[in-house]
């Protein structure tokens, strides 16, 4: 069995947040580490890279029932875009999601399918 090393596991890390951030919307960092069973430095460390990177932002802080609030994060739904071309035989679907599969964008186009360099060309 490959051992992996610490880059590897960081990166292993950094999507488990990315992901539980885009399943549960907004999250505080002692959420995020108690939940995914990791640190809170790590996780501190991670959340503040994933903002300054621009795929997470502070929302605010949580309501607090004495001590220090603290700052909720969510996931900037606009800082990652997909496409997606579907072509069958007689259409060409276009079609852009966000980082949360949300689609922003769509088009429909009646153009029957062919095997030449003209048709590739259109769709490019």
């Amino acid at each position: 069995m490959a051992k992996i090393n610490t880059s590897e596991v960081r990166k292993i890390n950094k999507k488990s947040i990315l992901r539980y951030l885009l399943k549960n919307e907004e999250a505080t960092k002692p959420q995020i580490a108690i939940d995914l069973k990791l640190s809170i430095p790590t996780v501190g460390l991670i959340v503040d890279e994933l903002v300054q990177q621009g795929l997470v932002e502070n929302a605010g802080v949580q309501a607090s029932s004495g001590g220090r609030r603290a700052a909720v994060y969510r996931v900037i739904k606009d800082s990652v875009h997909a496409c997606g071309i579907e072509i069958s035989q007689s259409h060409q679907i276009y079609v852009i999601v966000n980082i949360c599969g949300e689609i922003v964008a769509s088009e429909r186009i009646s153009k029957p399918f062919s095997d030449d360099r003209e048709y590739i060309n259109d769709v490019e």
